[in-house]
């Protein structure tokens, strides 16, 4: 798979997964040993289902949220991707009940493609002190701080 093929992948689930909520096109993009490298984000496990679960999550607390990808950039078997999130906090999300308040957060992702052209592997990194200011959650950043640090 090239670097352009890879990135079209990336940005189709993107727009169809998380912005519009099409979660078949996982199966497509996500290999069957994906890992998320997140220590951020709970366990979700391992593989497509996983990621079905984790955008399930950020659907269900934000139904609104949308992803606007700043810069795509391949090389070889990662795509980078710099991006902006965007969501109204209308359900659950990480235990917090809704807030109604609109959110944002930025960041960047690296996600590395197997050779069989889906993603095997995926690193985030965005501002997660400021989405947990914004959700009013800060004990719940530094039980995410103590947690890595394990």
């Amino acid at each position: 798979m090239s670097p352009e093929e890879q990135k079209a992948a990336l940005r189709r689930f993107i727009e169809q997964a998380v912005n519009e909520g099409n979660l078949d096109v996982i199966e497509d993009v996500y290999a069957e040993g994906w890992v998320d490298h997140d220590l951020g984000h709970p366990d979700y496990g391992t593989g497509p289902e996983a990621v079905r679960k984790e955008v399930n999550a950020y659907r269900t607390g934000f139904p609104d949220i949308h992803q606007e990808i700043h810069e795509l950039r391949a090389e070889g078997t990662i795509v980078a991707h710099r991006w902006t999130t965007i969501g109204t906090h209308l359900g659950e999300f990480m235990k917090i009940p809704a807030t109604k308040k609109r959110l944002m957060t930025e960041g960047m992702t690296f996600s590395h493609f197997g050779p069989d052209g889906k993603i095997v592997e995926t690193f985030n990194y965005y501002d997660r002190l400021s989405l947990m200011q914004q959700l009013g959650a800060k004990g719940l950043f530094w039980a995410v701080v103590k947690r890595a640090w394990r």
